[in-house]
């Protein structure tokens, strides 16, 4: 039997790998955000609110961008400018808002 030709063989592969780099940021290749903090300064309110800030990042913020460093961004443009504009376009409802703003700020490297 004879061997199909190179090009048949990584056309479909180089076609793929030319595919991925075209993505735009934040189609499902991006940072993986980190699980909430733990702290023994934490009340166990406060964890679990990080803990459901982290989940509700995950069910809705993560469905249309990837994670993005809050590390990259002040506490007050997280708080004034960046997070009120995502809320809303989310539909969170305000303990939600909170809850994933509270992780955000926590998981932040100053």
């Amino acid at each position: 039997m004879k061997s199909p030709p190179f090009h048949a063989i990584f056309r479909p592969l180089t076609t793929g790998v030319a595919a991925l780099l075209l993505l735009p940021p934040g189609c499902g290749l991006g940072y993986t955000p980190p699980p909430a903090p733990t702290s023994p300064a934490l009340t166990a309110t406060e964890q679990a609110r990080l803990v459901r800030g982290h989940a509700i990042h995950q069910a809705k913020c993560a469905t249309c961008h990837a994670f993005v460093d809050p590390s990259g961004y002040s506490e007050r443009e997280l708080r004034e400018r960046i997070f009120p504009v995502m809320a809303r376009k989310s539909e969170l409802d305000p303990a939600a808002r909170q809850a994933v703003l509270d992780y955000l700020i926590a998981v932040r490297q100053p």
